[in-house]
């Protein structure tokens, strides 16, 4: 039997406030389906998603052998796609490849290429996995690369100690830039945004930010007393800089600084004594200008709902807690925490303080048309029966409507609505969502 449920909806006031939740992190399981695939000695170095929602990451097994995974949005499935040449399911251990070169870091250029950098090498490597081609630079001055970062377009930074390289075609022209800024930093976080290139550095207990646009002439602004560790900027004004401040011993307090005039005065958004043996604040993502994930250790994580002013932090449950450190990736609407040798959470921000549960726990509705005029039908069958709320959001994270109705069939609702995007949720035995657009 099928039951229509007909709701007549205006648009009411904000009922429900953004916010984190960390229970909410979902843990990414790419070694689940084979043993050894565990994720003890694998680190996952860079993850990207593109367009489609699939997303793609790599990493190395034991500091050394490549790995990349793709992550298939259509069956919410990650599979691994490449595996350094060499096959460790039927592979006795003992027989597994000796250590050639081993990768410092790894980029993510696009769906089939990652560009790759190594720990004792002056190489960078571009590697198409499709195709199985390499693509090696060798550069001088010949010092392994301490710090990278490369963009879309081809623009990239180096830092391979006393020096930087700067390129805008992919590395396949460079230029070698020595600064006559004083310097006391072992490694320096350097950051492509667009086609400015960004370095944060250390002198006598201050964090300086340089920036050029043609990586020749250097603007240099003092930050604040501490090091740094990682830089991001969420557009040509408003940045942060990352890093810690020196205590007792090798401990640091975690610290961020936001600028919003692209980097000539910065202020103090976070100083956080969090326990012995950290670090300080290791890395930093945002999707959108509101919300943000900081890392430190594994484990430990600070967010914020407000454009990097306040940060709130936590512990999360779904990963043990070490020392080691943690890093964060933003990608289309996700956010990433890398873990080493455990793994990858993902937080969807889409509907942040809007699901109930986990987001990968509910399931997507049919409905049609969309987008729709007045009235919109949901095919149900595929839906549990019984007690459900029904609440519908906007894209603010606002509730504008919110029911409870037993359903056991077709459900039809009839929408007052202004024209824009809205959330539709069904939470009751099971969890249901779907994105209506109103024309």
């Amino acid at each position: 039997m099928k039951t229509t449920i007909i709701i007549i909806m205006l648009i009411a006031s904000s009922l429900t406030a953004q916010e984190w939740d960390n229970q909410k992190w979902e843990k990414l399981e790419l070694y689940a389906n084979n043993e050894k695939l565990e994720s003890v000695n694998r680190t996952i170095l860079d993850l990207k998603c593109v367009e489609n929602g699939d997303c793609y990451a790599v990493g190395t097994f034991k500091s050394l052998f490549l790995e990349v995974f793709k992550y298939d949005d259509s069956n919410k499935n990650w599979n691994r796609v490449y595996d350094g040449n060499w096959d460790p399911f039927s592979t006795p251990e003992e027989q597994w490849p000796d250590i050639i070169a081993q990768p410092r870091d790894a980029k993510i250029k696009d769906e089939t290429t990652i560009f790759i950098y190594y720990q004792n090498d002056a190489i960078f490597n571009f590697y198409d996995w499709s195709e199985n081609k390499y693509d090696t630079i060798q550069y001088s001055p010949n010092y392994s690369t301490r710090n990278l970062d490369l963009n879309s377009d081809g623009y990239g930074i180096a830092d391979p100690g006393n020096n930087f390289i700067t390129t805008t075609d992919f590395w396949k022209t460079y230029k070698v830039i020595e600064l006559d800024f004083p310097s006391t930093a072992f490694e320096n976080p350097v950051k492509i945004f667009e086609k400015r290139y960004m370095i944060a550095d250390y002198y006598n207990g201050i964090c300086f930010f340089l920036s050029s646009f043609n990586g020749e002439d250097w603007e240099r602004f003092p930050v604040g007393d501490f090091y740094p560790n990682n830089i991001f900027f969420m557009d040509k004004e408003i940045g942060f800089v990352t890093g810690g401040i020196n205590n007792a011993g090798d401990s640091r307090d975690d610290v961020i600084y936001k600028t919003t005039d692209g980097g000539s005065s910065w202020y103090e958004v976070l100083n956080q004594y969090n326990q012995p043996a950290s670090w300080g604040i290791y890395d930093v993502s945002f999707v959108g200008n509101k919300y943000g994930v900081a890392t430190s250790k594994v484990g430990k994580i600070y967010t914020t709902i407000d454009g990097g002013e306040n940060w709130e932090y936590s512990e999360l449950n779904q990963v043990d807690k070490t020392i080691f450190l943690s890093t964060t990736e933003s990608s289309g609407n996700k956010f990433f925490v890398l873990n080493a040798n455990q793994g990858i959470l993902s937080y969807d921000a889409t509907l942040l303080g809007i699901t109930s549960v986990p987001f990968f726990k509910y399931k997507e509705l049919t409905a049609y048309p969309n987008p729709f005029v007045n009235s919109i039908d949901i095919e149900s069958d595929a839906v549990t029966t019984g007690e459900y709320k029904i609440k519908i959001y906007d894209v603010n994270s606002e509730l504008v409507y919110e029911d409870v109705r037993f359903i056991s069939g077709e459900l039809k609702l009839n929408l007052e609505l202004s024209t824009g995007a809205y959330f539709l949720l069904l939470e009751g035995e099971d969890y249901y969502y779907k994105k209506i657009i109103r024309e």
